[in-house]
């Protein structure tokens, strides 16, 4: 009987947390400019329409330096959420 008091208490108790998932950690932040930073490197996400060129403009990024950092053509057209890597700068 006592078992069965322990774990229905156990089983109550965890019902407030919410379950661990994968890949829990910090969370990516969109800085001001709209470049999305995951810590050790930061992407740039395309809209509906992009090329690689329209999007690294928008950024301020060089299209041909994304692109090829990347393994794309400038011309390579985004499907919208795409992301790409921002090369590091230094």
């Amino acid at each position: 009987m006592r078992y069965l008091a322990l774990i229905g208490f156990l089983a109550l108790a965890a019902c407030g947390q919410p379950a661990p998932e994968a890949g829990d950690g910090p969370q990516p932040r969109i800085t001001g400019g709209g470049v999305i930073d995951y810590g050790s490197y930061q992407t740039v996400r395309a809209e509906a329409g992009d090329t690689v060129a329209s999007l690294a403009q928008r950024h301020g990024l060089s299209p041909s330096a994304i692109g090829s950092y990347n393994g794309l053509a400038p011309t390579h057209r985004m499907t919208e959420g795409d992301e790409l890597v921002v090369p590091p700068q230094g």
